[in-house]
């Protein structure tokens, strides 16, 4: 039974915008059926994106079906960076995907250990064949130090081009971690812009898309 649901989609950039769009669409489409199109939206012509976030949530768009949580009337969608709302809580460090095929990712860290590496279910996935499928690991200390732990990848693993070895390695603000064709920076902060919706869409799954 087809659905109709209606999802903000974010633009990137420090003029960011959302574009309301409503699609109509058969019950638990996958979310990469119609991932060209939301980004065709935002930016005429543009490829579907590496990343895509809904809220601050990282989306696989195989898996996450259209009128499932999270992806219910209402959603708001980024691509490429998570969202962050008023209210919530200061995320105390990011990796910056700035190399690779995931290049413009933005991935939160908020303590404790997060695992990278290919595997759809790493904490921080990268589509990136070079990448073991558990790669490394980073951790975030109470202290906001930041440290990381080769695991046996095939690889390896770098921080500003020293290869990792042996117990965890310190990554300082501003470091390159480097695995596989992929580079992660550390950053400690970031302001990611507060986006207004300026215009409405509607996307029929499988016919055009109607310009409001």
């Amino acid at each position: 039974m087809p659905i109709q649901i209606r999802l903000t989609v974010l633009g990137h950039g420090d003029a960011a915008s959302g574009v309301d769009v409503q699609i109509s669409a058969p019950a638990d489409t996958p979310l990469a059926e119609v991932l060209g199109a939301l980004a065709g939206v935002v930016t005429p012509g543009s490829a579907a994106p590496g990343a895509v976030f809904c809220e601050e949530q990282h989306l696989d768009p195989r898996r996450a079906a259209l009128g499932q949580p999270p992806l219910v009337d209402g959603a708001v969608l980024s691509f490429h960076r998570p969202v962050e709302g008023p209210g919530r809580e200061p995320v105390p460090a990011r990796l910056l995907v700035v190399a690779g095929p995931d290049a413009g990712g933005v991935h939160l860290l908020r303590g404790g250990v997060a695992r990278i590496g290919r595997s759809a279910g790493a904490d921080i996935p990268l589509d990136d064949p070079d990448v073991s499928r558990t790669h490394c690991a980073i951790t975030l200390g109470q202290d906001g130090s930041v440290t990381v732990t080769d695991l046996d990848s095939t690889n390896g693993t770098s921080v500003d081009g020293v290869p990792v070895t042996g117990g965890p390695v310190p990554v300082r603000p501003g470091a390159v971690l480097r695995l596989g064709e992929s580079a992660l920076r550390l950053v400690t902060w970031l302001l990611f812009p507060s986006a207004a919706a300026d215009a409405e869409d509607t996307l029929v799954l499988g016919g055009r898309r109607i310009l409001s």
